[in-house]
Formats: structure tokens, C-alpha cells, sequence
């Protein structure tokens, strides 16, 4: 790693001259990074880890959530069960046995309300039967 520096209002990272600030940050960060090896957890600029559920829900004009809610609004919540990963995010289904009679021709209106954010028409079943990211190889070490 080198030294960063301002010489005539140029900025320097050892011998190299960077064209910005970032620049010779970056190059910092990749030095450090480099020199770190297997100690991710020390690395600059990393993100905490977040709770394993995250947001879900689609989004609808205020004028569109009144309609839906008209329409199928109850209070009775229906059963979603998260069944693990697709690609980068969860995969989560509702069962027809879960829902209520409708028309065929409500079918899509009725998914959306479902699935619109803040309908809290949803309630999350099975959550701690390991769907999701969860580890088989807890409090192990890599050599």
C-alpha cells in the first residue's frame, strides 16, 4: 500500500498520479484488499448483512390499491410460504386452497391485491423450516 498525497494540487498514490480523490482510493482499496487474503470481513466499504425477509410487493397508483381493496378487501390474512431462492431472490407461493372463491376472470385482479405493498393481505407461514439462507456447515473454518 502507498502513500496517498496532494503535491500542486495533483493527488498521488506513491509514484502514480490519479486523475481524482476516487481514483486514488480505489486504488488504496484493491492494495488493501490484495494484502487482506482471506479476511473478507475486514474488507472497506461493506454492507452489514440484512434480516433474511426482505421487502416484498408490487406497486399501484393510490387510485388502483382503492379499487383492488374495494373489491376483495377481508379480514382474513392468506397463507404464503416462501419456498427458497430463484436466482438473487425468494421464490413464494399461495395455494388455492388458501383462497377464497372467486371468479375466473378475478383471477389476476385478485393476485395483485395480494401481492400489492401495504395490503397486509399476506401472512408468512413455515418461516423456520430452513427455506431460504441458511447453512448446513454452521461455525465452521476454511483453510
Amino acid at each position: 500500500m502507498e502513500k496517498i498525497t496532494k503535491i500542486d494540487g495533483k493527488v498521488f498514490y506513491g509514484q502514480r498520479e490519479c486523475r481524482s480523490c476516487d481514483d486514488a482510493y480505489r486504488l488504496f482499496r484493491e492494495d488493501y484488499h490484495e494484502s487482506l487474503g482471506k479476511a473478507y470481513y475486514r474488507r472497506l466499504n461493506m454492507p452489514a448483512r440484512e434480516e433474511r425477509i426482505h421487502w416484498s410487493g408490487i406497486n399501484v397508483t393510490q387510485q388502483r390499491y382503492e379499487q383492488l381493496e374495494r373489491q376483495f378487501a377481508s379480514d382474513e390474512r392468506i397463507a404464503c410460504r416462501i419456498m427458497g431462492f430463484l436466482g438473487i431472490g425468494y421464490c413464494r407461493m399461495v395455494g388455492i386452497w388458501d383462497m377464497p372463491d372467486f371468479d375466473e376472470c378475478d383471477a389476476d385482479d385478485y393476485l395483485e391485491w395480494l401481492f400489492v405493498s401495504g395490503s397486509r393481505a399476506l401472512k408468512y407461514v413455515g418461516r423456520g423450516d430452513s427455506a431460504g439462507r441458511t447453512s448446513k456447515r454452521k461455525n465452521t473454518r476454511y483453510r
